[in-house]
């Protein structure tokens, strides 16, 4: 199908603001609904992307009335998922669908729970050292659920499930305008976050252009941002550690930001352990521990989660140590204690401050069952 052909359907149809007077469709606040209208705006909003272009392949996360979805079409794309929560928006999207000949498929759900791993060809899958798919996600995200559902998404990326089966599938996507900063700050940046370094290990993030909050219907009471993600090849972190330990591991620091970097550290580990495993992993990592939180690089806290993880690897149950469970629980570590002593025993200063003995880490190992004479 043509993209004239395309725009030549679309004149016999109300436009997206008259249908939503004609079905009576009101933003819900609960679902932190708001609507973008404005053709010029939406028409960026699609260009932005880059990645929507005659015959790929689009995912729109919450359509809502439509209006994002019928400038999609206009770009004579080869199909166009449409992913929608609220079933008062299924007839006003099923008039686009069924415009389009079978070019446009709307699935009712939510977005936190769909896989859409299985809705495109096998051919289409890529190796994620290529370049990316002829796959793209755009969406104008409510704000009350994009943070967790950008982060559930970097999850995905690092376990290539989901949308990332096909490789790198990049997003454009609306965030409130505080957010963007967040994802983009830098060491010493007030805004520098958990989502900063998430964001920036696992992606690289550009900043498009602002939406004023007026543009939207009904208008929220603070601006938006365009952003594009691309997932990086090389994930600034090691792949080997297990997203969720790099999720808690920054959450944690982050917590704590403008604290020193030992502080922030120490609430990583049960209290009658700190003294030990503190300091090892502080000179394990190189980093300085009077550093702050938020003045760190990312390779400074890759090398601290490095050496957290080398800690936690003799150290079984620190990986399941929360700092936020009641005050019995964070009081805990006694039984790891004595490997502690023994695997990271006090020093007096630095220089005496490395590791123990390959011997004696092969000895304890030996004595738990993990390696074989």
């Amino acid at each position: 199908m043509t993209s004239s052909k395309v725009v030549s359907r679309f004149p016999t149809l109300p436009s997206t603001r008259d249908l939503l007077r004609i079905f009576g469709l009101r933003a819900r606040k609960s679902l932190s609904q708001n609507f973008l209208l404005d053709p010029r705006i939406i028409r960026d909003f699609v260009a932005a992307s880059g990645y929507v272009k005659p015959g790929t392949h689009v995912i729109e996360v919450g359509p809502g009335p439509g209006g994002i979805t019928r400038e999609i079409l206009r770009t004579d794309v080869k199909s166009l998922i449409v992913i929608e929560k609220d079933r008062r928006f299924i007839p006003t999207l099923s008039l686009l669908a069924d415009a389009v000949d079978g070019q446009m498929k709307i699935i009712r759900g939510d977005i936190l729970t769909v896989n859409v791993s299985e809705l495109f060809p096998t051919e289409l899958r890529r190796e994620w050292d290529d370049l990316p798919p002829p796959i793209s996600i755009v969406g104008n995200l409510p704000f009350s659920v994009s943070t967790h559902l950008i982060i559930q998404w970097y999850n995905d990326m690092t376990k290539r499930r989901n949308a990332w089966a096909y490789g790198r599938v990049p997003l454009t996507l609306t965030f409130q305008k505080e957010v963007v900063d967040r994802m983009l700050a830098h060491p010493g940046d007030s805004h520098r976050s958990r989502l900063s370094v998430m964001s920036q290990v696992y992606c690289h993030v550009t900043k498009r252009f602002n939406i004023k909050g007026g543009s939207f219907v009904p208008p929220p009471e603070v601006d938006a941002t365009v952003a594009c993600f691309l997932p990086r090849v090389n994930p600034l972190f090691p792949p080997e550690i297990p997203f969720e330990a790099v999720e808690r591991f920054v959450r944690v620091l982050f917590q704590h930001k403008k604290s020193r970097v030992r502080n922030a550290v120490a609430r990583l580990v049960p209290v009658a352990l700190q003294d030990n495993i503190v300091k090892s992993i502080i000179i394990r990592s190189g980093v300085t521990g009077q550093s702050k939180v938020l003045d760190l690089e990312n390779e400074e806290i890759c090398k601290l989660l490095t050496a957290y993880m080398e800690v936690a690897e003799d150290l079984p149950g620190l990986l399941e140590y929360d700092n936020r469970s009641p005050r019995v629980s964070r009081m805990a570590g006694f039984e790891m204690k004595e490997d502690a002593d023994r695997l990271f025993p006090l020093r007096r200063n630095a220089q005496d401050s490395e590791s123990v003995t390959t011997a004696d880490l092969h000895q304890l190992r030996k004595q738990r069952g993990r390696v074989t004479t």
